[in-house]
């Protein structure tokens, strides 16, 4: 993240706003992960990602899966 606080920033546009963020998104993994993780109360959760180059580019995927059936749960 790149915060900037005040109006002073001429690669913004000067004094037309009272700070900026910019976000850099991760647009490739050094190394491919996967990881499952298991809990109380049935927890259950599955990772994986991975980056694989592409032409001139990159394809970034990633899965996520979570079941709980904990305390509160319908």
């Amino acid at each position: 993240m790149d915060i900037r606080k005040g109006p002073y920033f001429a690669d913004l546009g000067d004094f037309s706003s009272a700070g900026a963020v910019g976000i850099n998104y991760v647009d490739r993994l050094s190394r491919n992960i996967a990881q499952v993780t298991l809990g109380s109360f049935g927890y259950q959760r599955a990772l994986a990602a991975g980056s694989t180059a592409i032409g001139d580019g990159t394809l970034l995927t990633a899965f996520e899966g979570v079941h709980y059936n904990g305390p509160g749960m319908s």
